[in-house]
């Protein structure tokens, strides 16, 4: 015999909730991302940096903000050193960024933008704040706080925490 919980009082959190947590979540949050990458890729392309590799932009934006090593970019994109030491080779091989002698620690290398790195990131900047705006317009200002905090409070970060990387645009297939 199957039991059911009792009924929510109508407008109450639990039924406000209840009617969103039909497992969609997964779903828009990753359309949402595959919507910013393919954005990015596309105004990649479009400004002939379609060599860009998947992900690629997603170390580019954290350069943009200043040069650093390999293992910070592990750790602010939440990827294994291995995985962002190979995106790191390919940049530097197309010319996207360069490597040189950290400043306090010989033994370790910071990544930076070459000119034609800055480039692409101005460009992945602008194609972000482009789907930012369509997406935000969404929302009212109340609404977009509460969303802010309540997505900053799943992944535990706060909305403007560094964590969050701000100029870390997602990279196609990620």
């Amino acid at each position: 015999m199957a039991t059911s919980k009792p009924a929510a009082p109508a407008g109450s959190r639990s039924t406000q909730r209840d009617d969103v947590s039909d497992g969609r979540w997964p779903n828009l949050l990753g359309a949402a991302w595959r919507r910013y990458g393919q954005a990015v890729r596309a105004a990649l392309e479009d400004a002939g940096f379609g060599d860009v590799p998947v992900s690629g932009s997603r170390v580019i934006g954290v350069l943009a903000e200043e040069p650093t090593t390999v293992g910070e970019l592990a750790r602010r994109l939440d990827l294994t050193k291995q995985a962002v030491s190979k995106m790191s080779d390919a940049l530097v091989d197309r010319g996207y960024a360069s490597r040189s002698p950290h400043d306090q620690d010989r033994r370790r290398l910071n990544l930076a933008l070459t000119d034609r790195g800055r480039l692409a990131a101005l460009v992945i900047g602008r194609t972000v704040k482009r789907i930012d705006d369509e997406l935000l317009g969404q929302f009212d200002p109340d609404q977009l706080a509460a969303l802010a905090r309540g997505l900053a409070g799943f992944v535990g970060a706060t909305p403007s925490g560094p964590d969050l990387a701000p100029s870390s645009p997602p990279g196609p297939g990620t």
